[in-house]
């Protein structure tokens, strides 16, 4: 019971402390949301217990029994021998040992691990929630950064839906919010960086960084493969080339992706499922379905009833969030972008119709519309507004916030050269 109650303490204290310099307001709303996770959490948990006698739901379509019986393997021993050795045996010599890992460690320090492990994914949610409302608030401003929380925290219920059941995807899309705020921080605008950092304070975020893409790859290790070709990408675009290289290495880089992720041997390697064979010709469908599934027929909806709100939000989000991208797209040619198209991609194409392996895309979308409505906002002011202490002279006009807030990588380039 320490363990239970340490986890919720550290779910409400954790958002609170990296969100302290928000107002009053902003803090009593993000803690309300919390609340109300933890109280539905705990009030399923004990329902289902009582009704069932078994504190997960059985389900023979998911993973969420196999880990539970698997890792109780693990009750009543002492946690050093929770090894990596013995977490890759109950995963039956996977490489995504990880979720394994993490469960029958709780086997070991509580007798409510099942509990332990929906609070556990709940805790780490909110606090990349949070380090990533930090980034939004230095970009977009306080209210559009409590707003993305908001959206994030409450409607969308996927997150809340998969840290209930006993799966890994809740604990994926943790570690990512983690990161995205990270490479947010430290892979800046291309020019006239407002918010410096020193060498030491980089070098720490990227060991960070690189700590969360090795604990990323023991959970889904074709997301980390991803991350780290999108950085690249990221850096592509960034630097100093010229135009036709930088495209040229973009094009090189996709199509390596493209023909890796179609390789058996890849696949086989990185221990991706793959359905039926799909012919080629239906790759179009396949990619539109990447990016519009999960559809309002599909199996995933009818067998998850209580995500129809959030996709039916999705659904409204998407066009708008895609007009946002494209009505900024060469100040989106970043590694969100990238990622996203990536994911689609693997998901819809290589492994087929599977959005909860998509989960990682919602804080890029919603990313999308923060930015555009911070845009708006600036040019209705007609002024540059920065968000949290950043002091900018009056005399800097809409043409400075358009090269700095969405930098043009080329014009910069072109400005060099002259």
């Amino acid at each position: 019971m320490i363990v239970v109650i340490l986890l919720t303490v550290l779910a409400l204290v954790l958002p609170l402390l990296i969100l302290r310099s928000f107002n009053f307001l902003a803090k009593a709303l993000i803690l309300s949301i919390i609340l109300s996770h933890l109280a539905l959490m705990f009030f399923l948990h004990y329902r289902l217990v009582r009704r069932t006698g078994y504190p997960i739901v059985i389900d023979i379509h998911l993973d969420a029994q196999t880990y539970y019986d698997n890792t109780s393997f693990f009750e009543g021993r002492p946690p050093f021998r929770i090894t990596r050795a013995a977490a890759i045996d109950t995963a039956g010599g996977s490489k995504h040992f990880g979720y394994n890992y993490v469960l029958g460690m709780l086997w070991t320090i509580t007798s409510y691990p099942a509990l332990a492990i929906r609070l556990l994914k709940t805790m780490l949610f909110f606090t990349g929630l949070s380090c990533l409302t930090r980034v939004w608030r230095r970009d977009y401003g306080s209210g559009l950064a409590v707003g993305g929380f908001a959206f994030m925290g409450v409607l969308c219920t996927p997150a809340f839906y998969y840290n209930y059941r006993n799966l890994k995807d809740g604990l994926i899309l943790a570690l990512f919010l983690f990161i995205m705020a990270l490479l947010d921080t430290i892979l800046p605008p291309w020019k006239n960086r407002l918010h410096q950092m020193s060498t030491r304070r980089i070098s720490l975020a990227w060991f960070t960084v690189i700590i969360l893409l090795y604990a990323l790859s023991t959970l889904r290790l074709y997301v980390v493969t991803l991350i780290v070709m999108v950085v690249i990408m990221h850096a592509v675009v960034a630097s100093h080339l010229g135009f036709k290289e930088r495209v040229l290495l973009l094009v090189v880089l996709s199509l390596v992706v493209v023909f890796a992720f179609a390789s058996p041997f890849v696949m086989d390697t990185m221990e991706m499922y793959k359905g039926s064979f799909r012919p080629a010709i239906f790759t179009p469908i396949l990619i539109i379905q990447g990016f519009l599934s999960p559809l309002p027929w599909g199996r995933i909806v009818q067998e998850e009833p209580c995500n129809v709100l959030f996709y039916s939000i999705y659904w409204l989000l998407l066009p708008y969030a895609m007009y946002t991208l494209f009505r900024h797209l060469r100040h989106n040619l970043n590694w969100h972008l990238f990622l996203y198209v990536m994911v689609t991609y693997v998901v819809g194409v290589v492994i087929g119709d599977a959005p909860r392996k998509r989960l990682i895309v919602y804080p890029i979308l919603v990313g999308w519309v923060l930015a555009h409505l911070a845009y708006k906002r600036w040019v209705r002011a007609g002024k540059p507004e920065f968000a949290g202490k950043t002091e900018v002279d009056s005399s800097y006009n809409l043409e400075y916030l358009e090269d700095n807030i969405y930098p043009d990588p080329s014009k910069e380039l072109l400005q060099r050269e002259g």
